[in-house]
């Protein structure tokens, strides 16, 4: 599985840290980054994303408030250097929340969960599909029995007549 991923931070070089660890992860695909929330917004609405890099204080526009615009258009990985948005970073549902400076074991972690939540997804999904497709055959099969059974029904009445 690939994912497309994004990275928004006004920090350039928190941008160029997070460029290399992508680069090196080889089930991550950099779609782009951005310094600003702002036009990442613009950005994002044209080439949607699997996985957003978000940091959380910038000007403008912070990346919790980033997050509750975006909705659940792509999972989040808060990248910052401020403990205390923890707790915030989960209520709107980050995957992860990644402290600065950020080493690479902890970065390729927070990708394994991102990975292992849209292969879930995926399965609930195709088990939703598979399920669907098991009633669509069982009532096929309950018609096809039903008409086998009343047209054997009729030639037994006929035969007895």
């Amino acid at each position: 599985m690939i994912l497309n991923c994004y990275i928004i931070d006004d920090e350039p070089l928190a941008i160029r840290l997070l460029e290399s660890y992508v680069d090196k992860t080889p089930f991550l695909r950099l779609q782009g980054s951005c310094t600003n929330a702002v036009t990442a917004l613009a950005d994002l609405s044209e080439r949607p994303v699997d996985l957003l890099f978000l940091d959380i204080q910038m000007p403008e526009l912070n990346g919790l408030e980033f997050s509750k615009i975006i909705g659940d258009r792509c999972r989040i990985i808060f990248t910052t250097a401020f403990e205390q948005y923890a707790v915030d970073s989960y209520r709107v549902n980050a995957l992860d929340y990644l402290l600065k400076p950020i080493d690479y074991p902890d970065f390729l972690n927070a990708c394994e969960k991102a990975c292992q939540w849209y292969e879930l997804t995926d399965n609930i999904a195709l088990g939703a599909h598979l399920d669907e497709g098991f009633r669509q055959i069982h009532s096929a099969t309950s018609r096809s029995t039903q008409q086998r059974s009343f047209k054997w029904t009729l030639a037994q009445r006929l035969k007895a007549t």
